[in-house]
């Protein structure tokens, strides 16, 4: 991928709305003027230079595609950063990545601003609501060289996802990755310039970034941008605004089939429902297409590999366990425990190969010759493929929690808990939750006095808001074994 492929700025265009966000609509001239005023700020304050790393550190607003595209046309990295990381984590993963750089906008200027690294750069004419930072950590981290012109290879993202070892995976894709999967993402949901896309799914997600953003930009299309999702306002504005595509995860389409209906719903405009990021149980799926007449269009993929498969037929009671075929470019295969293929309707691990999949991930090696082997990734899932093509996913070899399609790693909440000189041990599960698939669970053992609200005030500290235990049990003592391991089938039991 790179700048002109996008060829996103033809006269034909120029008067298209490219982005809308609450009540504004700006065209694709006015992107463009907004994104050349970026890229010449950033040239003149000397990036990219021989870093080209920028982290983009943004809520679901103009700004964010601003900031990207002005990225993409110097042919940048850009360090997409959760806007629910904690001052402690921002601060770690700035460093790790070296990053020098960075793009904020309102709602993150406070967790920079209590960084002693940062400082902002002032007197710049940037677009309302963004700030530009520089962050001064030391020179340890070996940035890859520049090159001029800028091969396919060169670095484009650096994603977060969850790891086993209490930190998030920093998952790095190039321009040829993203813009594989670009380019066959659209093909195969036929994406046009007429579609109109509503995506409240936070664009630092490999999911939005991928299925909504760049596709949108890419055919000229429109890019309606939310920073909250409100289910009333949501199916108000499906009715009269007529949108194509909607962008949602589980949790959304949960809160869709709760909310209480005035009148009919018409979402008669929707080509597609997209979901990613956790299950979509027949139940859910059964109820929105009861309430709405569209099936959810689930669609699977990581940080690693981008979108892998995706729902493209009518999802009917009897057929929803599937998560689509094989988008283009994409390969895969389900192996037994001798990594030997098996045959259809098999079940085992899911390995993918693609143009579009990461090399590995930053700073890794140990893990990456784990998990990336034979230019096959090795995802963790189970799974089986059916005669049709079709990818089934049963279960998973790792024990994240997925809360609302954002993956916790119960290792690391443990670790920050042990933290508290209060807690002698603990353990934290995932619980099934009608809201949210599952929630967090902690159970504290603890000899002293201590309070729920405690612990929580605690985790708030220390955790990303989506990682904090919902769920508090404390006790004396945590059931164990002869042998002195924890029995979490027991702790289960209790709940």
């Amino acid at each position: 991928m790179n700048w002109q492929q996008l060829h996103i700025f033809e006269a034909e265009y120029q008067s298209r709305p490219a982005l809308i966000y609450q009540n504004e609509t700006i065209t694709y001239h006015e992107l463009e003027n907004h994104l050349n005023n970026i890229t010449e700020i950033l040239s003149d304050v000397g990036f990219p230079g021989s870093n080209r790393r920028i982290g983009i550190f943004m809520e679901n607003r103009p700004g964010f595609v601003y900031s990207i595209l002005a990225a993409i046309k110097l042919q940048a990295s850009c360090v997409l950063l959760n806007k629910g990381f904690k001052q402690f984590e921002l601060q770690d993963y700035l460093a790790e990545t070296g990053t020098k750089l960075l793009l904020a906008d309102k709602t993150t200027e406070e967790i920079i601003q209590a960084l002693p690294q940062a400082k902002e750069i002032t007197g710049l004419d940037l677009p309302a609501d963004i700030s530009l930072w520089a962050v001064n950590f030391p020179d340890t981290v070996a940035i890859p060289p520049a090159a001029v012109p800028v091969p396919e290879d060169q670095e484009f993202i650096l994603l977060f996802t969850s790891g086993s070892s209490g930190k998030s995976r920093i998952v790095p894709r190039s321009y040829a990755n993203v813009g594989d999967e670009l380019v066959h993402f659209s093909k195969a949901i036929a994406l046009t310039a007429e579609d109109r896309i509503v995506c409240p799914a936070p664009l630092y997600h490999s999911y939005a970034f991928n299925v909504a953003l760049l596709p949108a930009i890419y055919k000229r299309a429109t890019l309606v941008l939310n920073d909250t999702f409100f289910p009333n306002k949501f199916i108000q504005y499906v009715a009269e605004e007529r949108p194509t595509l909607f962008a949602g995860v589980p949790f959304m389409y949960g809160l869709l089939n709760r909310t209480y209906l005035k009148e009919a719903p018409d979402f008669s405009s929707l080509r597609f429902c997209f979901s990613s990021g956790a299950k979509v149980t027949e139940t859910l799926n059964n109820e929105f297409r009861e309430r709405f007449g569209k099936s959810i269009n689930t669609l699977y993929g990581s940080s690693e590999a981008g979108t892998v498969t995706v729902r493209t037929d009518d999802v009917q009671s009897g057929n929803a366990d599937s998560v689509g075929k094989p988008i283009g470019g994409k390969h895969i295969r389900i192996v037994d425990e001798d990594d030997t293929p098996v045959s259809d309707g098999e079940t085992g691990h899911l390995q993918i190969k693609s143009r579009a999949t990461t090399s590995g991930y930053l700073n890794n090696p140990e893990l990456n010759q784990q998990l990336f082997q034979n230019d096959w990734f090795l995802t963790g899932d189970i799974g089986r493929i059916s005669e049709d093509g079709s990818l089934h996913l049963t279960g998973r070899k790792s024990t994240f929690i997925n809360v609302a399609g954002s993956k916790v790693d119960p290792g690391e909440v443990e670790q920050t808990l042990r933290a508290h000189p209060a807690i002698k041990e603990c353990v934290v599960l995932g619980t099934p939750d009608d809201i949210s698939g599952e929630i967090v669970t902690a159970f504290i053992e603890s000899s002293t006095e201590i309070t729920e609200d405690t612990i929580i005030e605690f985790c708030l500290e220390n955790l990303a808001d989506y990682k904090v235990p919902r769920r508090i049990i404390i006790q004396k003592a945590l059931p164990r074994s002869a042998t002195g391991k924890i029995l979490k089938k027991y702790l289960l039991e209790e709940l």
